[in-house]
């Protein structure tokens, strides 16, 4: 799946050690065990219930028995001044006197900062061991600077909350409780609120807005603080939401903070409980797409006799019965979609037939024939910044340049006579990031004015009013977008896919055999998300240069609703963007 995101990095990480350390010989293998010195609460910090100190160094001292068997260097540090049941927030902790380890972590989350805590025991010390998660197989130095933080802090008291179980329940607040290090991110604020009034089996959604500062939510066991989920940007733009179902036995307590350091301003934080929707799954949301009863329901039929499976490296065209739907004669002649990508070779001998074609421009003669303020955009757009804007071809500085040319393949395996617009948003890396990515806005509206009926976005994006406004823009034109749910394993999609309870139709991912695939972002407890699967694990398609490739991903699945849905207009071209949505999730197979 193709991104382009970038994780920012924290000022909190930046900058000089504030306070002085201590260093002592680490016996056994000739480097120095460096003492880390916890100084006292309310010295020099303006929280009376905090303490903080860091440090600047390099990962150079060879590892002889790596306890988490993932690192060959670290660095060790003995925590002294510990206070009895003081937590301290540390990236990975051993008991001193024994070498046991105590708690591990990696990357916390997100980039490349670990984080772990811990509460500290009478009469135990503590070591902590900085470490690369790299195997250092080749013998080489894997070395590189980091900075370590430690921080004790009494912990802010909760305020309860009430739920409301017959509406909402609103509660506005202002961040000013110092928060130094977040248990996910590295934020400067937080309130906490106890939920009360709950029930096993209660479905629960929560919102955190603001109009100030870029908010982050999370929801905690109330009673040993564990992260049991987050979400940051899930809502619109920069506002939270995430929902849960209450477990026997567990007390919750939410966390309205901000995703960037310092933030401070004003909030409102909701909760409502939802009623479970039954045809609704979390995993699979409203289950596998399918393509002779969609089109069926277009038409106002009912579903499609079955017709033998087919042959072939296709065989996800079985799953999605489009061979029933080939057998009624629709095949997508007529109808246009757009694949919002990395470009696609236009040129391959098996997608040639199906590439759009602006019969209002005339090739390659400098002029906007047809005013529509691109010159020469023949068969498409290229919008990635720096870029010939009529060159929809992908680059060929990476495998991921392919990406856009396998989606369509995709989508013309499953509607044989669809056209593929091009629109290509720049040059992807290797690590399937545009490193010059135009608007994805732009994109989506010079889709809807040219033509296209339906849009395939196999991609994640950051979030924007333009881009929200642009997807209002494809349903107002009656143009549905279809959108990858993103190949993160977890409960918060991809943008614009998150848009799927209100435009277009998110896609998750599972396997020849109906189960959901590991990477898959899965649909969550919002039954308002229309959310649909297909099959996103070993699918054969078309890549540049006249070849084929197997690959994996909700890239690859999406693709393959796009083609249901170009197969449900060439039945019916007259299907508003809403019941191409409720069609598509109506008709779909229910899995569980």
């Amino acid at each position: 799946m193709l991104s382009n995101l970038e994780f920012p990095q924290s000022s909190f990480w930046q900058g000089q050690t504030p306070i002085g350390l201590q260093f002592s010989h680490l016996p056994g293998v000739g480097e120095q065990l460096q003492q880390q010195t916890i100084y006292p609460p309310g010295v020099s910090y303006p929280s009376p219930n905090l303490s903080s100190s860091s440090l600047v160094d390099i990962v150079d001292s060879i590892d002889t028995s790596d306890l988490s068997d993932f690192s060959s260097w670290l660095d060790e540090y003995q925590l002294n001044n510990i206070l009895p049941s003081e937590q301290v927030r540390w990236r990975g902790v051993v008991t001193s006197d024994t070498g046991k380890l105590l708690t591990l972590d990696s990357d916390g989350v997100i980039s490349s900062k670990s984080q772990v805590s811990f509460d500290s025991e009478p009469d135990q010390n503590y070591i902590f061991n900085t470490l690369d998660y790299l195997f250092n197989t080749t013998n080489e130095n894997f070395n590189s600077s980091y900075k370590l933080i430690t921080n004790t802090e009494a912990s802010i008291e909760s305020i309860p909350v009430n739920l409301n179980r017959d509406n909402f329940t609103e509660i506005t607040g202002s961040l000013v409780n110092s928060d130094p290090i977040n248990p996910l991110l590295l934020g400067s604020f937080y309130d906490d609120y106890d939920l009360n009034n709950l029930a096993a089996g209660d479905l629960v959604e929560v919102n955190l807005k603001s109009s100030t500062f870029d908010t982050y939510l999370q929801l905690l066991n109330a009673d040993t603080g564990e992260l049991i989920n987050f979400d940051d940007d899930g809502g619109r733009i920069l506002n939270s939401r995430l929902t849960f179902r209450v477990q026997a036995g567990t007390n919750y307590t939410l966390r309205a903070t901000s995703f960037e350091p310092n933030a401070t301003g004003a909030y409102s934080l909701t909760t409502e409980l939802l009623t479970p929707n039954p045809a609704f799954s979390h995993i699979y949301g409203y289950g596998l797409v399918n393509g002779a009863a969609a089109v069926a329901q277009t038409l106002g039929k009912p579903t499609f006799a079955d017709v033998p499976d087919l042959g072939g490296n296709t065989w996800f065209n079985n799953l999605l019965n489009a061979p029933e739907v080939w057998a009624q004669g629709y095949t997508g002649e007529g109808v246009i979609v757009a694949v919002i990508d990395a470009g696609m070779d236009i040129t391959h001998p098996d997608l040639v037939d199906n590439i759009w074609v602006n019969t209002d421009e005339i090739p390659n003669n400098g002029i906007d024939d047809d005013l529509n303020g691109y010159i020469d955009d023949i068969n498409g757009i290229n919008l990635g910044i720096g870029e010939n804007n009529n060159n929809v071809m992908p680059g060929n500085g990476s495998l991921e340049q392919a990406h856009g040319t396998h989606v369509a393949g995709i989508i013309a395996s499953v509607a044989p006579d669809v056209q593929i617009m091009s629109v290509r948003m720049g040059t992807v890396d290797e690590g399937s990031v545009f490193n010059n990515s135009g608007s994805l806005a732009e994109g989506i509206r010079y889709a809807v004015d040219n033509g296209a009926k339906v849009i395939n976005m196999s991609l994640g994006w950051s979030d924007s009013v333009e881009l929200g406004e642009a997807l209002a823009y494809a349903a107002a034109n009656n143009v549905i977008t279809i959108s990858a749910a993103g190949n993160g394993g977890g409960f918060e999609l991809e943008n614009p896919a998150s848009y799927a309870d209100d435009y277009g139709i998110s896609v998750g991912a599972v396997d020849r055999n109906k189960n959901i695939a590991f990477f898959s972002n899965l649909a969550g407890f919002n039954s308002n998300n229309y959310q649909v699967v297909a099959p996103g694990i070993g699918i054969y398609s078309t890549i540049p240069g006249n070849s084929y490739d197997l690959r994996d991903g909700t890239s690859m699945a999406t693709p393959q609703v796009s083609g249901v849905a170009a197969l449900m207009l060439s039945a019916n071209p007259n299907l508003s963007h809403n019941q191409v949505r409720d069609i598509l999730i109506n008709s779909a197979t229910r899995l569980v």
